[in-house]
């Protein structure tokens, strides 16, 4: 949890400010690539197959699971 305090009379620019940093972080490819990068690690990590499926358009992630396999799309393009 993250927490932010100021005084009341400058809450609305500590506001704009968390809300333009999350945006910053977001947008950035880099950071999107590594958070699917290490989604993706930690269900190997779990013991989960991850294959590639190289049939689409695009290269599809798929997870085998008992019940049936998950598909995790590629990472959205950024503007």
């Amino acid at each position: 949890m993250i927490v932010f305090g100021t005084h009341p009379n400058k809450l609305n620019t500590l506001s704009y400010n968390v809300k333009k940093e999350f945006v910053l972080i977001y947008s950035t490819e880099s950071f999107l690539k590594t958070y699917h990068d290490r989604n993706i690690q930690i269900m190997k990590d779990n013991q989960y197959i991850v294959t590639y499926d190289q049939n689409k358009n695009r290269d599809v992630v798929i997870v085998n699971t008992i019940k049936k396999p998950i598909s995790i799309p590629n990472l959205p393009k950024t503007w």
